[in-house]
């Protein structure tokens, strides 16, 4: 029998949310996990972020984004501010082949380091269909790649949820 979602957020910590993985399917508890870190946000400064933490929220942006839209979906939306997070992230939970994906993709968006990420959407909506063609191909690449990113990035929160605040 396939384990239940887990509903809502609530209030848990890290560690609390970890040891729910055998009663719950690990992408909602890291959806929860995500929710959490982003509702302390509201109390908090996004440069304060510890490693951990903004690397549950890039990566989880890229794959909720990335699997209903597709990279320029990532781009446009709000999880744009990750976008200089996302590569080393992907990295450090264990995702050469998925940080390699993302780094094609934000080179052919012509996404720069020194791009201020609050005006990387603007900068995406003008891109020609050629670049748009590339980022689909980027998806398809994306969607083929067979790292497991919810199971990599949670057991990444594993070894790191100490240093995971929330609530």
């Amino acid at each position: 029998m396939d384990k239940p979602w887990l509903e809502q957020y609530g209030g848990q910590t890290a560690r609390e949310l970890v040891a729910m993985q055998d009663r719950y399917r690990i992408d909602s508890l890291l959806s929860a996990l995500d929710d959490g870190i982003q509702r302390a946000l509201v109390r908090r400064n996004p440069a304060h972020l510890t490693e951990p933490e903004l690397t549950v929220v890039a990566v989880e942006a890229l794959a909720r984004e990335v699997n209903n839209g597709g990279y320029e979906q990532f781009f446009q939306n709000s999880s744009s501010i990750f976008i200089h997070a996302i590569v080393p992230s992907l990295k450090r939970i264990g995702c050469p082949e998925h940080a390699k994906i993302a780094a094609d993709a934000i080179g052919h968006a012509g996404i720069t380091e020194d791009m201020d990420p609050e005006y990387i959407p603007d900068h995406v909506e003008d891109l020609d269909e050629e670049v748009i063609d590339l980022l689909d191909g980027c998806d398809e690449r994306y969607y083929d790649c067979e790292e497991d990113i919810e199971g990599l990035l949670f057991a990444y929160v594993e070894k790191h949820q100490a240093e995971i605040r929330v609530p």
